[in-house]
């Protein structure tokens, strides 16, 4: 009776073990409640934070009139009517319309020739610089055509004129502070190994998305100054999350995009390419490179491809694909095959044999092989990056052949970078800015003198722009060191790791303006998942961001805040050794080990729509106890 008893309870036991390891409909449904409530509170903060959020940057943008910087306002107003005259006089108005608005025919007729009017000394002599990117200029364009729309004879902006740009900038910053919640939840919970209902993730980004949307140096920067740096940033975040989640391609395009508005985006994107490169990851590397090829070609087609024949080149090209195509479906004979092949040969090589190109056939004999061969041998899911690739070299190439316009690169990008020869702005607190105001350093001075390596040999200088570029780039690569190690050990440090870039041009480089410091401000805010004290740091950068542009804007008025303004005064040049300082803190916690702990719980694999459950413990075995003489 003894025995029979204990084996029913042995039995009673291990049934009751297993039945912790089959999935409970209960506990799934639990995670899904627990998903659902954490939905509806984020989107009721989210709401609720983007009200007060917009009623504050209204009331920041009609309380700061007497000391708002003009200038760049009056900058992007001048060359958005410069546009649209420009279209006026390439397409006349019909005499029948006596409404002077802007139509859109000659609203892109000046969009596109103000490029290569301005690289060829053609522009209003006004003493300003064309340095816009294709997508700010479209913008600031839509933006006066807008304006010319109310009031026809306009040839300065008003107050009231502002609120579409304003709008925008709210529109860049809900979209960042949005995308910077995904970004941070999405790392804190691949760190923590956790489910999609884990509340610390959703806590943490809720955060963090809160502090880049009042965010002060950003409000301060888009509604006060009021300037357009914001609108990089939702593209720089959102190509960070693309990357996170596998998404190369798609990252590449909005690089290029943000580029397209804000070209000072190109100086911290490097990271993103560091990181797959450093981790041998050259596919993914090399997917990023074509998605943002692709987007400055099509950005910058209306320039490239200009003219008939250059279309319809690029046209045969899409055409030579389609003929080339390994369709399986089709069943073709070989002949046929044969005969698609040759036709798409024909429509890719063409240009070469006009006269003037014919030396340069080889180029086009290759291409067009490249185009018609080597997708057979590749995998389906590879050949669309092949394809891609193809599209930016036919449109490199319309350069060559048909003397495509690339003053669109030359002055949005090349001369954005390198037409200031000063050290830094007048509110700029950085190390080129204590070198020019302690030691009286500038640009071309010479840093040190490399000595020559052979008897007779000529001693090489170092420019200070030279020297202060090399300890950015080593920075830089030091970032994507620490983004490849953290991205593998799943680590929330990775977001450190790419938001260091940010400081490290700002710390470093010559020719900075005092608004480039609020990029930083808003990308710090990913530290949250780092934890408490990294949250109180993002907060002292956006204090520190705001400091340069009070120093600028409260010049305009000395009776507002003077005891602020004399405080801000004071911070100058020494502030940029405090910079200076962070840049090699967010360095130093980029390469800093991992110290991620790793998960106790073992986990299942996820379930498409279902979040991932821990598996229950394994079924012990339960000792029985010894049998008695009597029992036996």
């Amino acid at each position: 009776m003894t025995s029979d008893r204990e084996n029913a309870r042995v039995d009673e036991g291990v049934e009751s073990t297993r039945e912790g390891i089959r999935p409970h409909s209960g506990r799934r449904g639990g995670a899904r409640g627990a998903l659902v409530v954490l939905i509806l509170i984020s989107l009721v903060v989210a709401s609720s934070a983007g009200w007060a959020g917009m009623r504050l940057r209204a009331w920041l943008w009609n309380a700061t009139q007497t000391i708002r910087f003009r200038g760049d306002i009056t900058n992007g107003f001048r060359w958005g009517l410069r546009v649209c005259r420009s279209g006026q006089e390439l397409v006349p108005t019909p005499e029948d319309d006596a409404s002077g608005r802007i139509t859109w025919k000659q609203f892109f007729a000046g969009y596109r020739n103000l490029y290569d009017r301005d690289l060829a000394g053609q522009t209003m002599g006004t003493g300003w610089t064309l340095d816009y990117a294709p997508l700010r200029l479209l913008a600031m364009s839509l933006w006066v055509k807008h304006v010319l729309a109310t009031n026809p004879g306009a040839v300065t902006w008003q107050h009231d004129d502002v609120w579409p740009l304003l709008r925008f900038n709210e529109a860049c910053e809900f979209t960042s502070a949005i995308l910077m919640f995904f970004l941070v939840k999405l790392w804190i919970a691949r760190s923590r190994d956790s489910t999609g209902t884990d509340v610390r993730a959703w806590i943490g980004g809720l955060l963090a998305g809160l502090l880049v949307w009042f965010n002060p140096a950003m409000t301060f920067d888009a509604h006060a100054w009021p300037q357009w740096d914001v609108w990089c940033m939702p593209f720089f975040i959102g190509a960070v999350l693309c990357c996170s989640l596998e998404w190369w391609l798609t990252a590449g395009v909005l690089i290029s995009l943000g580029a397209m508005f804000k070209g000072q985006i190109l100086l911290a994107a490097p990271v993103l390419l560091l990181w797959p490169i450093f981790s041998w990851r050259l596919g993914a590397a090399l997917r990023l490179i074509i998605g943002a090829l692709c987007a400055a070609a099509v950005v910058g087609a209306p320039w490239i491809i200009d003219r008939p024949l250059p279309l319809t080149w690029v046209a045969s090209v899409a055409l030579a694909a389609i003929l080339a195509y390994p369709w399986r479906r089709l069943n073709l004979v070989p002949s046929a095959i044969w005969i698609l092949r040759v036709a798409a040969l024909g429509l890719v090589i063409w240009p070469w044999f006009r006269a003037g190109a014919w030396m340069w056939s080889f180029v086009g004999v290759l291409l067009a092989a490249s185009l018609v061969f080597v997708p057979r041998g590749l995998a389906p899911r590879t050949r669309p990056y092949l394809y891609a690739g193809m599209f930016v070299v036919s449109m490199a190439f319309c350069c060559m052949l048909f003397d495509g316009s690339v003053a669109w690169f030359e002055i949005g990008v090349t001369r954005a970078a390198t037409h200031y020869d000063w050290m830094a702005g007048s509110s700029v607190g950085n190390l080129p800015a204590i070198m020019e105001r302690s030691w009286n350093w500038s640009v071309d001075d010479t840093l040190l003198t490399i000595p020559a390596l052979r008897d007779g040999g000529t001693p090489t200088g170092v420019s200070v722009d030279t020297g202060l570029t090399t300890l950015y780039v080593i920075g830089l690569i030091l970032c994507g060191i620490g983004a490849a190690r953290h991205a593998a050990a799943r680590d929330v440090r990775f977001l450190v790791a790419v938001a260091a870039p940010w400081v490290l041009f700002y710390a470093l480089l010559p020719r900075m303006h005092e608004r480039y410091l609020t990029w930083f401000a808003v990308m710090s805010a990913a530290g949250v998942g780092m934890g408490v004290g990294m949250t109180f740091l993002h907060v002292l950068i956006a204090g520190l961001a705001l400091c340069p542009l009070l120093h600028t804007m409260l010049r305009k008025d000395a009776s507002v805040l003077p005891d602020l303004r004399s405080f801000v005064n004071g911070l100058y040049p020494d502030i940029g050794w405090l910079i200076v300082f962070l840049a090699c803190v967010y360095v130093y916690l980029s390469l800093a080990p991992s110290r991620r702990r790793p998960n106790k719980l073992p986990y299942a694999a996820p379930l498409p729509g279902f979040p991932v459950e821990p598996v229950a413990a394994q079924p012990q075995e339960i000792a029985l106890p010894d049998a008695s003489p009597a029992q036996a």
